[in-house]
């Protein structure tokens, strides 16, 4: 099998556990929705948990992706924190509620939930404002980036914020610990690129 076509079963794979989970898509299941035979999946994954490695590590490249490209044209750190989490939050709504508890139970001994959410990206964009002087110097940027990702879990796990909108959630989960977060140098760019961004 071409490289292209196991490069397109991970995709698909990704795709049908985003929507329904990983332990809620046997393997069987998965092949003959996949148009492929199981032993073709054993051939060149191993097991599942060989697949669900390759596409978790899909999941992160599309992470990176998004944030690159969130970084595209950005004035500053404001700027990408606010596309970044924004198309993060847009990506966990559409996202079936097990598939980061899925990966755990699959992966024990390599839970990228953290990772997944973006908050290596997160720390970086503010040491960054910091350096821009948009985020107060007495922070800690471990620690806030970690926070920030315990936020976005919280919009995503259990479902207990469906039926609510990305504007909706980034407003009134993660706008205020920005906020805290902030100079006044920082607040201002915070409301200026919000607004340009939710007009």
């Amino acid at each position: 099998m071409s490289s292209d076509r196991v490069k397109f079963l991970v995709k698909e794979s990704l795709k049908l556990f985003l929507q329904e989970g990983i332990r809620g898509m046997p393997i069987g299941e998965l092949s003959r929705r996949l148009g492929v035979s199981t032993k073709t999946l054993y051939q060149h994954f191993g097991d599942k948990p060989g697949l669900v490695r390759a596409c978790v590590r899909l999941y992160r490249a599309n992470s990176l992706k998004l944030y690159q490209e969130s970084s595209e044209g950005a004035s500053d750190s404001a700027e990408v924190l606010v596309r970044f989490h924004h198309q993060q939050v847009s990506r966990l709504l559409r996202t079936h509620p097990a598939f980061f508890r899925d990966i755990a139970y699959y992966l024990a001994e390599e839970n990228e939930k953290r990772g997944l959410l973006g908050e290596q990206e997160t720390r970086e964009l503010l040491v960054r404002g910091q350096s821009e002087g948009l985020f107060q110097q007495n922070i800690d940027p471990e620690i806030a980036a970690s926070t920030l990702t315990l936020l976005m879990e919280a919009i995503f796990e259990g479902q207990r914020f469906s039926g609510h909108g990305t504007r909706e959630l980034m407003t009134q989960v993660l706008w205020p610990y920005w906020r805290g977060l902030c100079t006044s140098q920082g607040l201002d760019a915070f409301r200026a690129h919000r607004e340009e961004y939710f007009k």
